[in-house]
C-alpha cells in the first residue's frame, strides 16, 4: 500500500503488520517505549545478564574508569582471580616486623603482611630532638647522660615530696655536673627549707669541691645562716689547704669569726703540717683584737713546738695580755729543800729554749735541782752556770726557768 494511501495515524503509535499482512496500528510497550519523536527508551532493568555482550575471555569484569566512558572489560590484577562467578582476592603470608621505628621512614621491600596486633619495635639508636615538654611518670635510667641545648633541665620540679637521685648507682662511675663554659649551678637553691647532701658518709669516699681560678663562695648570700663543715660526732678531719696560696677566714662587716665551738671537746690546729708555714692570725692592716681561750672554762694555750730537737720561734709583737698560767709548775716534791719535782702534762718534751714558771714549795738552800715529768733532775743554775744564792728561790713565789738543754736557767724571781 503507497504510504500517501494510508490515513491519520494516532499519536506515539506505529504501524506494524499483524499475522494476517494487515497493518494494524499500535502502541509499543513492554521493555521498550517510543515517543512521538521516534525516541525508545529501554525500562528500568530489561536488560538481563544472558541478553550482554559475552566478555572475550575468562577471568574479566566488567567496568569504566570514569562516567564519561563506556562499559569495558578488565583484567584482574595480581592477587585475584575468578572461580565460576566468585572473586577471589590472594595476600601473601603474615610476618613479624623485622624494621625498627626510627626518625625517617622506611619504605621497605618485603612482600608479607604484619599482623594487626604486632607492632614494630623502636629503635634505641636514634637521637630524637624533643620539640615539645616531656614528663616521664616512671623511673628513667640515662645511662649516656642527657645533653640540653639552649634549655633547661628540671628534676623533681613539680610539688610532689619526691626524691632526686643523681649518681647513685653501685657501679664505678663519674658524676659530673657544669661544663667547660661559664656557667652558673644551683643546687638546692629554692625558697624552701632543705638538706643539701654532697658525698657519702658511710664509705671511704672523697668530696671535691673545686672553683678553678675563681672563687669558692659558701653561703655568699646575705641571709643570716650557719654553715657547718664536718659534724660533732663522728671522728671527722677537716683539711682547708691554700697550696701556694693563702687560706683567709674573714668578716667583712661587724661579725665575728669563731673556730672551736663552745661545746666542742677536740683539738682545734692550726698549721700542723711538716712543711714550713706561716700562720697569721689578726694581721690585718687595723686594729684587731684576737681572742684565745678566753672561754669560762680552764683550758691550755700551746704556742710553738715543744716536741722537736728545736724549739719553735714565738715572736709576739705589741702589748699582749696573757691571762692565767704560763706553763706553770707547781712543786710537788716530798723530800724536803733543794731537791724540787713537779708535773706539767702539756710539756710533752724537753727543748732548749722552753720557758717555765716555776713555784717552789721551799726556798733554796744553794744548789738546787728540778725533776719536771720525771725527765730527771737537773741543776738550777743562774746566767753564769754558777749555783744561785741562798733563798733565790722564794717558797709559793714563781720563778722563770728556761731549760738550756742541760740545766734549769734562774732568768727572775718574783
Amino acid at each position: 500500500t503507497d504510504i500517501t494511501a494510508l490515513e491519520t495515524l494516532a499519536d506515539g503509535t506505529i504501524y506494524l503488520g499483524d499475522v494476517g499482512n494487515v497493518a494494524q496500528e499500535i502502541t509499543i510497550s513492554g521493555d521498550i517505549t517510543m515517543t512521538n519523536a521516534g525516541v525508545t527508551t529501554i525500562a528500568n532493568n530489561a536488560v538481563t545478564y544472558g541478553k550482554m555482550q559475552a566478555v572475550s575471555t575468562t577471568s574479566k569484569l566488567l567496568g569504566s574508569s570514569d562516567a564519561a566512558n563506556p562499559v569495558t572489560e578488565i583484567t584482574l590484577g595480581t592477587g585475584l582471580s575468578m572461580t565460576g562467578t566468585t572473586l577471589n582476592a590472594t595476600i601473601n603470608t603474615f610476618a613479624n616486623p623485622t624494621a625498627t621505628i626510627g626518625l625517617t621512614a622506611t619504605n621497605g621491600v618485603a612482600t608479607t603482611a604484619m599482623r594487626s596486633d604486632a607492632a614494630p619495635a623502636l629503635s634505641q639508636a636514634i637521637i630524637p630532638t624533643w620539640t615539645g615538654a616531656h614528663t616521664f611518670s616512671a623511673l628513667g635510667t640515662f645511662n649516656a647522660g642527657i645533653t640540653v641545648t639552649g634549655g633547661a633541665i628540671n628534676l623533681n620540679n613539680d610539688a610532689t615530696a619526691n626524691d632526686v637521685n643523681i649518681g647513685t648507682s653501685t657501679n664505678t662511675g663519674t658524676v659530673t655536673i657544669g661544663g667547660t663554659a661559664a656557667q652558673t649551678i644551683d643546687i638546692g637553691s629554692g625558697a624552701a627549707a632543705k638538706t643539701v647532701t654532697l658525698g657519702s658518709d658511710n664509705t671511704t669516699s672523697t668530696t671535691t669541691i673545686e672553683a678553678g681560678s675563681g672563687g669558692l663562695d659558701l653561703g655568699a648570700s646575705a641571709v643570716a645562716k650557719t654553715i657547718t663543715i664536718g659534724n660533732t660526732t663522728g671522728a671527722t678531719a677537716v683539711n682547708i689547704k691554700a697550696g701556694t696560696g693563702t687560706s683567709t677566714f674573714e668578716t667583712t662587716g661587724a661579725g665575728t669569726l669563731v673556730i672551736g665551738g663552745a661545746a666542742s671537746t677536740g683539738a682545734l690546729t692550726l698549721g700542723s703540717s711538716s712543711n714550713t708555714q706561716t700562720v697569721n692570725i689578726g694581721t690585718g692592716a687595723a686594729a684587731a683584737t684576737v681572742n684565745i681561750a678566753t672561754g669560762d672554762a680552764a683550758g691550755d694555750v700551746i704556742i710553738g713546738d715543744n716536741t722537736g730537737s728545736a724549739s719553735s720561734s714565738v715572736q709576739i709583737n705589741g702589748a699582749t695580755t696573757i691571762n692565767g698560767a704560763f706553763n706553770l709548775c707547781i712543786d710537788n716534791s716530798v723530800g724536803g729543800n733543794d731537791t724540787y719535782t713537779a708535773t706539767n702534762t702539756t710539756i710533752t718534751t724537753l727543748v732548749p729554749g722552753l720557758v717555765i714558771l716555776f713555784s717552789p714549795l721551799t726556798n733554796n738552800n744553794f744548789a738546787c735541782t728540778l725533776n719536771l715529768n720525771g725527765t730527771g733532775a737537773l741543776a738550777i743554775t743562774i746566767q753564769d752556770g754558777s749555783d744561785p744564792a741562798n733563798n733565790d728561790l722564794q717558797a709559793n713565789g714563781y720563778q722563770f726557768l728556761v731549760y738550756t738543754g742541760t740545766t734549769w736557767m734562774l732568768i727572775s724571781t718574783f
